[in-house]
């Protein structure tokens, strides 16, 4: 199932409010990263069969120089 533009938008901006109410209440910023990339991890580790698991993570590995640090308008949340 594909995902459309919208409910990624969608669900980058839940993400974003829940980022937010945890850096509000003093979580470290790192602490959080941390948490989110374990959870991403995990979520490609249990649906993806290892071969394209691997890749994902050689892409990811490969790509991280084109990585951009979040812009302001992106962490403002209401």
């Amino acid at each position: 199932m594909k995902s459309s533009d919208n409910e990624l938008a969608r669900i980058q901006q839940d993400i974003f409010q829940l980022i937010n109410k945890h850096l509000v209440e003093g979580v470290e910023p790192l602490a959080i990263a941390g948490m989110l990339a374990s959870t991403t991890l995990s979520l490609y580790k249990t649906l993806l069969p290892g071969d394209d698991y691997s890749a994902i993570i050689k892409y990811m590995y490969e790509s991280r120089d084109e990585i951009q640090p979040i812009s302001h308008h992106q962490r403002t949340i209401n």
